[in-house]
């Protein structure tokens, strides 16, 4: 059963909240599972799926306008102290040697392809501007196009609840096809370093360590995954629940 308890008062934060249940014919009291606190403050940035791409970068410098329906950054450090969402259906194209760098809890999310290709002497690098504070996610959400990602290097996420999202992953695509390659995902600190949902994945030659749960969790996906390193995380390598995948080497 779930229970769903509505009010108007300020914003509520689980350690607030203490809830007993007593099974009203034997007496006995059982914990519940698991809470989850929703207020308007986790989608105030609705609307900002429906800027344009030029309000958007008017908005955010660090980003450039490559096309009408993509947006760019260029290599050097960005660093990021709010969530970022661009605009509804717009790709991002982020080029070799760029790192991005997020303040605690702050997050990218993109509805259109991600095209990340870093080169091995250029990475591209997404990491936490404090060390003592993860970031949020890297989320790609219900994007047509395939996103690539190479060289590239994630570390230190963890997950969060932005527009009405739930991820907990550091990087999670979402009804988005994508293909990984030579890319690492560390230190992440929620469920998963790598979440895919619904959609067609490719990994090959990653490295996936020291995350604190799960390395990679790919559900009722299909593709394929090859040549790639597990080590030293908390919980599963893989978690393939619902997928038809050939995985090998």
């Amino acid at each position: 059963h779930r229970f769903f308890l509505v009010g108007i008062s300020e914003p509520l934060e689980s350690a607030t909240v203490v809830a007993s249940i007593t099974n009203a014919i034997s007496g006995s009291t059982r914990d519940y599972a698991s809470d989850r606190f929703v207020n308007e403050g986790l989608f105030r940035q609705v609307d900002d799926e429906a800027r344009t791409i030029d309000e958007f970068v008017g908005r955010f410098g660090h980003f450039f306008k490559r096309d009408a329906r993509t947006l760019g950054l260029s290599p050097g450090f960005h660093a990021f102290s709010e969530d970022v969402v661009a605009p509804r259906g717009v790709g991002l194209a982020i080029l070799p040697g760029a790192t991005l760098a997020f303040a605690g809890a702050s997050s990218l999310v993109i509805s259109g392809p991600l095209i990340a290709e870093g080169t091995p002497g250029g990475p591209i690098t997404f990491q936490s501007l404090d060390p003592s504070k993860p970031w949020g996610t890297l989320a790609v959400v219900r994007a047509e196009g395939k996103s690539i990602v190479r060289n590239a290097r994630f570390d230190n996420g963890s997950g969060e609840y932005v527009n009405g999202i739930f991820t907990r992953a550091m990087v999670s695509f979402f009804s988005s096809p994508v293909e990984i390659t030579d890319s690492v995902f560390t230190r992440a600190r929620h469920d998963d370093a790598l979440n895919v949902k619904d959609a067609v994945v490719s990994l090959l030659r990653n490295r996936f360590e020291g995350n604190l749960f799960d390395a990679a969790d790919l559900d009722f996906v299909s593709g394929d995954i090859r040549e790639n390193l597990f080590r030293a995380n908390g919980n599963d390598g893989l978690d393939i629940s619902g997928s038809t995948l050939l995985i090998r080497d």
